[in-house]
């Protein structure tokens, strides 16, 4: 019977030590997971101050400059200007090379962009189109801005 008691005494600790093992495994996963899902750390911007973006008409072009906060990016090859159905070259810089785990080998813009693109036929209005990322790993889904040209400046 002695032994029986000793048996279950030690079984018993057996299971609360595994137990409570099992429990600091589970706070430690939960706390890996909620600080994967909390933002608080990282706070992600919206775009428009991620990125920055603005644009001004005058007379026969247009200018388009970004202010990408540190910390953040714009795709080079994501971003594309229409006015009425034609597709507008842009003369953008050269950008930083950058290894992507989605799009392979990219350019990425950073900081501050200013471009210039000539524009013809007053008044048609103009979209702009442009992707980036954070450095963190966040990526915003294509943003696409319809511009009016109802302000040319001369």
């Amino acid at each position: 019977m002695k032994y029986v008691s000793l048996t279950l005494g030690v079984l018993s600790l057996s299971i609360a030590f595994a137990t409570a093992a099992s429990k600091k495994n589970d706070s430690n996963q939960l706390h890996v997971a909620t600080n994967f899902f909390n933002t608080s750390d990282q706070v992600i911007l919206p775009p428009d101050l991620a990125f920055g973006f603005e644009n001004e008409f005058f007379d026969d072009h247009l200018i388009l400059s970004w202010n990408i906060q540190s910390g953040y990016f714009l795709y080079r090859n994501k971003v594309s200007l229409s006015c009425g159905d034609n597709k507008i070259g842009l003369n953008l810089p050269t950008g930083t090379p950058w290894n992507d785990e989605v799009f392979g080998q990219v350019s990425i813009l950073l900081e501050k962009i200013k471009v210039r693109a000539e524009i013809t036929g007053k008044g048609s209005d103009c979209s702009i189109s442009y992707q980036g990322c954070s450095l963190s790993g966040y990526c915003y889904p294509p943003q696409k801005l319809t511009l009016r040209s109802n302000n040319i400046k001369e």
